[in-house]
């Protein structure tokens, strides 16, 4: 018998759960289903202890809810706290922040820029 995988994938939960993959689907996303199979699903979900990849959710649904900001260092008080407060506010809302230091923003902006999906939210700050 094969190992069991130290991240469960849907198809692991369908299986173990003995239902469809789109029933899986439909539980993990808050689709109703029928008592029964959405019990047998969240127990299977429980015993194997599978979590949603929100990272691959945002990549199926094209919105990856991630903010990438750019200021130009860390060390001064309010670019440290702006940081903190934004990243609260993402967290609030149920996204990621993304934040990087840097001085010369132009180098690095040039240098990622092919990189960032064009539907990437980003704010930069210069200071």
């Amino acid at each position: 018998m094969k190992p069991e995988s130290p991240n469960p994938t849907m198809k692991d939960v369908a299986r173990e759960a003995g239902v469809a993959l789109g029933t899986v689907s439909k539980v993990v996303n808050g689709i109703p289903v029928g008592d029964s199979y959405r019990i047998r699903v969240e127990n299977a979900i429980n015993k194997l202890g599978y979590q949603v990849n929100s990272y691959a959710q945002g990549l199926r649904a094209d919105k990856t809810h991630t903010v990438v900001f750019l200021i130009p260092n860390t060390t001064e008080p309010f670019y440290a706290s702006l940081t903190y407060h934004v990243n609260l506010v993402l967290l609030r809302q149920g996204d990621t922040g993304c934040c990087s230091a840097a001085p010369t923003m132009i180098q690095i902006w040039n240098r990622n820029i092919s990189r960032w999906h064009s539907r990437t939210r980003l704010t930069a700050s210069s200071g």
